[in-house]
C-alpha cells in the first residue's frame, strides 16, 4: 500500500480548463491506485482525458448534459449529429440552448438592447423549450433548476476505449 492510498479514498479535481488532463495525468503517475477514486468537474470532459486510456477509468464528472441521460436528449443528440455532421457534448447543447433563447427573446422583447433583453427573458411568464427542457431565467437572469438538467458521468474504458456515460451508483 503506497502513501496515498493509504490516507485518501477519494479526490476532487477542480482544475482550470487548461491544466485539466495534466492534473489527472498527475495523479495517475503518482501511483495512485485504482480503488481511489478521482471527481471532477466539466473542465476534465473532454477526448484528451478519455485519450489517457485506464488510468480514468471510473473517472466520475458532473456536467450539465449528456446525450445518453434521456430520449430527448438523445433525439436532440441525432439531429445535432446529422447536422454537423459529428458527435457533439453538453457545451453544443447549453450552446444550442442560450442561442434558443436570445432569438426567443429577440423575437418578442419590445426592446432590443442587451439590458431590455435581459430584462424581457426575467418575466416569469418568459420560457422557451431547449434540449433539456423548459428554459427560465430568475429575475437577476440566472437559469432557473431544471430537474433535466445536471447529470453525473464516469469514464468507462473497455478494449475498444474509453467514453463517457451516465453515472449509476455502485450497488
Amino acid at each position: 500500500m503506497n502513501y496515498i492510498s493509504q490516507f485518501l479514498s477519494r479526490t476532487i479535481q477542480a482544475p482550470y480548463t487548461t491544466q485539466a488532463v495534466s492534473s489527472i495525468k498527475t495523479l495517475r503517475v503518482q501511483d495512485a491506485p485504482k480503488n481511489v477514486e478521482i471527481l471532477g468537474g466539466s473542465t476534465i470532459y473532454n477526448p484528451k482525458t478519455l485519450k489517457l486510456g485506464d488510468k480514468v477509468n471510473g473517472l466520475v464528472l458532473s456536467i450539465a448534459w449528456h446525450p445518453d441521460s434521456s430520449s430527448s436528449n438523445r433525439v436532440f443528440a441525432k439531429k445535432a449529429q446529422h447536422v454537423w455532421n459529428g458527435d457533439i457534448n453538453w457545451r453544443t447543447a447549453m450552446s444550442y440552448d442560450a442561442a434558443q433563447a436570445i432569438l426567443e427573446g429577440l423575437k418578442k422583447s419590445p426592446a432590443k438592447t442587451r439590458e431590455g433583453l435581459q430584462s424581457f427573458m426575467s418575466r416569469e411568464d418568459f420560457a422557451v423549450e431547449g434540449t433539456a427542457g423548459s428554459i427560465k431565467f430568475s429575475r437577476l437572469g440566472d437559469r432557473k433548476p431544471n430537474p433535466n438538467l445536471g447529470i453525473l458521468v464516469e469514464a468507462e474504458c473497455k478494449a475498444t476505449g474509453c467514453r463517457f456515460v451516465p453515472w449509476k451508483p455502485p450497488a
